[in-house]
């Protein structure tokens, strides 16, 4: 999670600095979880394996990832007898994990966009104003030094980055 806050000029040069954290990365345990998915794939060999495979794994891995996170923010609406109540902070993050998932393929992008509009509605419009444009940046930022980082040793960005395209 990140530590960034950016203040933000409002009217009369007041300074105003938004509620909540900016995620820089992705939960820990999202993370975790995909790189034990490229370890098990990489003791295969991932240049064995077709790409019409490759893009099936990735659609159906970010689609598994979607529903668990809408599993997620459905019990976290703060109904009676929730164990999770959704803060804006966790929200925020989860909407950086969600965008992050939508990376892995080009057939992925819109279909969370009705969990992230559920989510933003848990973070104060003003601070949304604020982040979302910084939470994009750490967002191409984190999957830019992890592809340089991993480009040569890790299945996780040889099969996933053919079809990253960081012009979005």
């Amino acid at each position: 999670m990140g530590e960034i806050y950016e203040a933000e000029s409002g009217e009369g040069g007041e300074k105003f600095v938004p509620s909540v954290r900016i995620p820089v990365e992705l939960t820990h345990t999202l993370h975790s979880l995909l790189f034990s998915i490229c370890i098990e794939v990489a003791k295969v060999g991932p240049q064995a394996i077709p790409k019409s495979v490759k893009d099936s794994l990735r659609v159906s891995l970010a689609k598994t990832i979607i529903a668990f996170y809408e599993k997620l923010s459905d019990s976290g609406d703060g109904e009676a007898g929730t164990a999770t109540i959704l803060t804006p902070q966790i929200s925020l993050q989860f909407i950086f994990d969600l965008k992050f998932i939508q990376w892995f393929h080009s057939s992925l992008s819109g279909t969370s966009d009705s969990l992230v509009l559920k989510l933003k509605n848990f973070i104060d419009p003003f601070d949304w104003d604020i982040v979302n444009p910084r939470v994009t940046s750490n967002l191409k930022r984190f999957l830019f030094e992890n592809q340089v980082k991993n480009s040569q040793s890790s299945f996780y960005w040889i099969s996933l980055s053919s079809s990253l395209d960081f012009t979005r």
